[in-house]
């Protein structure tokens, strides 16, 4: 995943950051809704819960986000 983040800064998609650090910031989260409703079976609040997070990621590390760089 870090390599995935390294290559979305290169073409421009994401600003320019640690990509390492991105790939703990964004799957950490990811890894404990796997976990937490892998158990449970039902996924439809995993998926929204998900939505979410990648917007607000994308918010403040994509490009035109309104973030430094």
């Amino acid at each position: 995943i870090e390599d995935l983040f390294r290559e979305l800064i290169r073409k421009g998609v994401l600003r320019e950051a640690n990509p390492r650090q991105l790939a703990v910031e964004y799957y950490a989260p990811l890894f404990l809704l796997i976990h937490m409703y892998d158990i449970r079976g039902d996924n439809r609040e995993a998926i929204q819960i998900l939505t979410k997070h990648t917007e607000h990621f994308m918010e403040n590390y994509g490009v035109g986000s309104g973030r430094e760089k």
